[in-house]
């Protein structure tokens, strides 16, 4: 196990150790949160309810948002806890809102097979999916949360 996370750690590139270490941190606190606060009040932080951004953005903006997309991917799959949709949304909404980014987080429920609520959390960018691309078209959005800037 530790030979691994050596190995992975020493396979990054110079120029991807800062981005990676900011992103393994927020994926830490923001599963921290969480797994303390109440969703009510992440909920509060993370944009205004009920609302979405528009789905237009430059070409140098994609592939700024691809790039942080691919980070928080690759490093979620390397962190010891659990990094599953709703810790990576918040990783990205906390990059995003830094660096002056609007975007839209939404919260999705479809019933699984043995007749279950399963939920789901993406965060979207002008037309760019950054977290939880994988699947998302199959549930029903219960909540958008739009981060405005002004």
């Amino acid at each position: 196990m530790i030979k691994r996370q050596k190995s992975t750690f020493f396979s990054i590139g110079i120029k991807d150790i800062i981005p990676f270490m900011a992103v393994f941190w927020a994926l830490g606190i923001s599963r921290i949160i969480i797994l303390i606060v109440p969703f009510r009040v992440i909920s509060s932080w993370i944009g205004t309810l009920n609302k979405e951004t528009p789905i237009v953005n430059s070409k140098n903006k994609t592939d700024s948002l691809i790039r942080i997309r691919k980070m928080i991917l690759r490093v979620s799959f390397k962190t010891p806890w659990e990094s599953n949709c709703l810790t990576q949304a918040l990783c990205a909404h906390w990059i995003l809102r830094l660096k002056s980014i609007e975007h839209t987080t939404y919260i999705g429920v479809k019933l699984s097979k043995s007749n279950t609520l399963e939920s789901h959390a993406w965060l979207r960018s002008g037309n760019t999916i950054i977290t939880g691309h994988n699947g998302f078209e199959k549930y029903t959005v219960v909540s958008t949360h739009a981060l405005f800037i002004n």
